[in-house]
């Protein structure tokens, strides 16, 4: 298998192109197909004999053609963005030149780009190296370039400190299903696949925070977090000051659970915070050294807090203020300790 440079440098001379390996894709397949034939038509047979073999020939070339085609489309792929990375500092002029004894322009110096292909994912990564030239700050900046020239959305931009990463997906993640189903579904294991190749795992990241814009989708999020929960046998505290969406399953898990006025979501965080304390009791005279709660055979319990902004907002006299307060308290002891 021939091994593809994963770098676009215009300082560099590449042997192999998306036309050259057209130009070879048929030029090999011609002269096979002249070869074959011109063997068959020379054997001293009837033509009997002879249209089996050409039928055969014909069977064996489009096999050969497949083959050649699957070796050009998987070297296609990283090909074709070394050059259209190659089109980005050229027309964007990262890259210093100078002319020769003959005139000629010669490039001397070029800014490098650096790729990575995850087929399987559908996932590029593009590394704009940092070197500290004077295209340095230029490549920190080629979102929309990139973008425009890939026909990919960008997803993600990391600057580090020797090279900047532009992570795009041409691949749509695949859509996880709820459904409805007759008995309890149980899971054992914590962890929770969210998609996009991302799985949750509370043990190591007990905290989430949940945001985005009007209709990006939060609510949904959220409710599909609360049946994986469920699954793993968890026990779910909600407040809503809101009363929307969460507010309503006040119905099936009950007002014990389900807090939409701020004394009832002051009652629930208590219950969370006195859950915790006893907890750590209960593990300090069970001392395991780097234990958590699963060591210990507890189940997790999540508190989902819904609009916590418009909740401070709420306070419009002391004596509200004042359970404003208590709850951020304990909501400041369940960030600090609630690990366990």
């Amino acid at each position: 298998m021939i091994k593809i440079k994963k770098v676009a440098d215009l300082k560099r001379n590449y042997t192999i192109s998306t036309s050259k390996l057209k130009i070879a894709h048929w030029s090999i397949l011609g002269f096979s197909t002249c070869i074959m034939l011109t063997i068959i038509a020379n054997i001293r047979a009837p033509d009997l004999i002879k249209i089996p073999l050409f039928i055969l020939a014909g069977f064996v070339i489009y096999k050969f053609h497949r083959q050649l085609k699957y070796f050009r489309y998987h070297l296609d792929y990283y090909l074709i963005i070394r050059e259209s990375l190659l089109y980005v500092l050229y027309t964007n002029r990262l890259y210093t030149a100078q002319k020769d004894s003959t005139g000629h322009e010669k490039i001397i110096r070029s800014a490098t780009l650096e790729y990575e292909l995850d087929r399987q994912k559908g996932h590029v990564l593009i590394k704009a190296l940092i070197t500290g030239d004077e295209f340095s700050k230029k490549v920190q900046s080629l979102d929309d370039v990139l973008a425009g020239v890939l026909e990919l959305e960008l997803d993600e931009k990391i600057i580090r400190p020797s090279f900047v990463e532009y992570h795009f997906y041409y691949k749509k993640p695949e859509r996880l299903t709820l459904q409805s189903h007759s008995q309890k579904q149980m899971i054992n294991n914590h962890s929770i696949d969210l998609g996009y190749g991302i799985i949750y795992d509370p043990v190591k990241c007990p905290h989430i925070l949940v945001s985005g814009g009007t209709g990006s989708g939060k609510s949904v999020f959220i409710t599909f977090l609360i049946l994986e929960l469920l699954k793993r046998q968890s026990t779910v505290y909600i407040a809503d000051p809101k009363n929307s969406d969460l507010g309503s399953l006040s119905h099936y898990f009950g007002e014990k659970y389900v807090a939409t006025t701020p004394n009832n979501i002051a009652r629930i965080v208590r219950l969370v915070v006195e859950e915790m304390q006893e907890r750590y009791q209960y593990m300090r005279d069970n001392f395991l050294y780097g234990s958590n709660f699963a060591d210990h055979g507890f189940k997790p319990v999540w508190f989902i807090f819904d609009e916590m902004g418009a909740f401070q907002a709420s306070g419009t006299d002391k004596k509200s203020r004042e359970i404003i307060a208590e709850v951020m308290d304990g909501i400041k002891q369940i960030i600090l300790l609630g690990r366990q």
